[in-house]
């Protein structure tokens, strides 16, 4: 009796010991499970945030079906926005350019041009299940190529065409005029893919490209990375074609050599040239719609359109005529990307010549000539399609 007694004694203590640690382990595990950054209530959080995000968009696409059965199941903007706007505590917001911002509770749902919907925010054409602004990297891919998102309203704006990331050099179709080069930045701003496999046709064009959509992360601070050309040419009614500038033929001073690398300088000529035009005191008075000629200055043109034009150096998400090496780098990026050459260039919505911002001799300016394929020059006083460029 008394060994069995001393016995029990010492296996009921151990098994104490080992049922308290055992205890305190699956405690700790309990409360990570609950509580951790992948917990159960963290979870349930991003799960209850998905459905409402789900929800708003369900509503939003409902919204323009319901609109689109009135005009014989097409995309009308206008009527769209009026169903949507029916949903109950929505505020929509109109663009301007064909897309709608609709918001509701923080929530963004963003409404392309022809009516497809991408919650703000999220990856994939149709929202994705991805989130979150994950930085893309600065030290390893160019992005050249991404289309671009500037100002983060769901809509793209361009497509880049220089990554200052990298240092870069080129010639574009063998041609001695149309060198370029630029060398990478520091202290950059950052940016997350905001949507992938985005797909639309550039302008008139028949033919649809496909990328991912890059967008600055909100409230980034640095320097401007990409460099992005329009994908539409500048039009002002009834006006496709401009003169550069008419009455500044033989008074031009600030010229550039054929090879001089001006990559760069779009910003700085076209705000230049701004002053000049409207000051009128330099080169000589504007030739305006009022004049009764075939065609326009673009200066003045270009003023009154609903794009945002550069106004100083330190501008983002500004648009700029952009100078003759701006323009090699984008004819290079489509001949050695996109296979885009002198015979299939329409097709991707470009016109035969556009003007640069980069003077050449007294009396011309740089012009790009995708009918060649390469940088050439044309008197002021002749006209050319015009496209805007931009950095963010």
């Amino acid at each position: 009796m008394n060994k069995r007694y001393k016995s029990s004694n010492g296996i009921t203590l151990v098994a104490l010991v080992v049922t308290i640690v055992v205890l305190l382990i699956l405690a700790g595990v309990s409360l990570n499970l609950l509580l951790g950054e992948n917990g159960i209530i963290s979870r349930a959080g991003d799960a209850a945030r998905d459905t409402n995000n789900s929800t708003l968009k369900e509503q939003v696409d409902l919204a323009i079906t319901s609109s689109s059965m009135q005009d014989n199941y097409q995309y009308n903007k206008d009527n769209a926005k009026t169903e949507i706007e029916k949903i109950t505590g929505v505020t929509v917001t109109d663009n301007g350019d064909g897309t709608l911002i609709v918001t509701k509770d923080g929530i963004t749902v963003n409404v392309d041009e022809n009516g497809n919907t991408t919650i703000q925010g999220q990856t994939g054409e149709s929202g994705g299940s991805g989130g979150g602004e994950t930085p893309i990297p600065t030290d390893t891919e160019s992005y050249i190529g991404y289309y671009a998102d500037m100002d983060g309203n769901g809509t793209v704006d361009g497509i880049i065409y220089a990554d200052l990331a990298h240092d870069k050099s080129g010639i574009w179709n063998n041609d001695s005029f149309s060198h370029y080069e630029y060398t990478a930045k520091t202290n950059l701003k950052s940016y997350y893919i905001s949507k992938t496999g985005h797909s639309q046709k550039w302008g008139t064009g028949t033919e649809t490209i496909t990328a991912d959509v890059i967008t600055p992360i909100k409230g980034t601070t640095g320097n401007d990375r990409f460099y992005v050309m329009a994908l539409e040419d500048f039009k002002q009614e009834p006006y496709n074609y401009f003169y550069w500038y008419y009455n500044a033929y033989g008074k031009l001073d600030r010229t550039v050599a054929t090879g001089y690398n001006d990559f760069g300088q779009g910003k700085i000529n076209t705000i230049n040239m701004l002053n000049d035009w409207n000051n009128t005191v330099k080169y000589g008075e504007q030739t305006t719609s009022e004049s009764g000629k075939l065609y326009i200055d673009l200066w003045g043109a270009i003023q009154d359109n609903q794009y945002s034009l550069v106004q100083n150096e330190n501008d983002s998400v500004k648009w700029f005529i952009p100078s003759k090496a701006e323009w090699s780098a984008f004819g290079d990026y489509l001949y050695n990307s996109l296979n885009i050459d002198t015979n299939n260039y329409v097709n991707f919505g470009l016109s035969d010549w556009y003007w640069s911002s980069s003077q050449y001799g007294t009396s011309g300016a740089f012009r790009a000539y995708f009918g060649n394929g390469y940088v050439s020059y044309s008197d002021v006083i002749y006209g050319n399609a015009v496209r805007l460029g931009a950095t963010f």
